[in-house]
């Protein structure tokens, strides 16, 4: 269940970049919950390639937390990223610009507009998500997942 706020702060970035040429998704919770998965998010992730990251800054200055910083990656497989960091409608935005090679950019290959009210979201597809929470070892999210998405194939 997404809430006002968080569909408030979804329509604001979706409108501020519409138009512009950036390659990105609504990746997490909020993707999860945007395609129909049961779950309250608290805050709204988004990805984009690193070069994307300081057009996005520019784009929400007025918004701005946290600058620009490289993140180290603690996981195997999941390369080294950057990371902005906003509050837009009091909602946490975190923003990861991934270099080549991440699996969230390999993603996005595959990515589906989702529908919020009058507004299209890019949103990660269930199945890449699965790929990436199993890179994390975020089992609980991967079987989340699976539910769902074999109650949709049983429909």
């Amino acid at each position: 269940m997404i809430n006002q706020k968080l569909k408030e702060a979804i329509k604001l970035i979706c409108t501020r970049l519409r138009g512009k040429k950036i390659n990105w998704a609504v990746i997490g919770t909020t993707n999860l919950a945007l395609q129909g998965i049961k779950i309250k998010p608290k805050d709204l992730d988004m990805v984009v390639n690193k070069h994307s990251l300081k057009i996005i800054e520019d784009l929400f200055n007025n918004f701005i937390v946290q600058s620009i910083r490289k993140q180290t990656s603690a996981i195997k497989d999941i390369p080294d990223f950057y990371e902005l960091k906003l509050k837009i409608k009091r909602i946490d935005v975190h923003v990861s610009g991934e270099e080549k090679g991440s699996p969230f950019l390999r993603g996005m290959k595959n990515k589906k507009m989702i529908r919020l009210e009058n507004i299209n979201v890019p949103c990660l597809s269930l199945k890449a998500g699965m790929e990436v929470y199993s890179k994390m070892g975020r089992k609980s999210r991967v079987k989340l997942i699976k539910i769902f998405l074999g109650s949709q194939i049983e429909k």
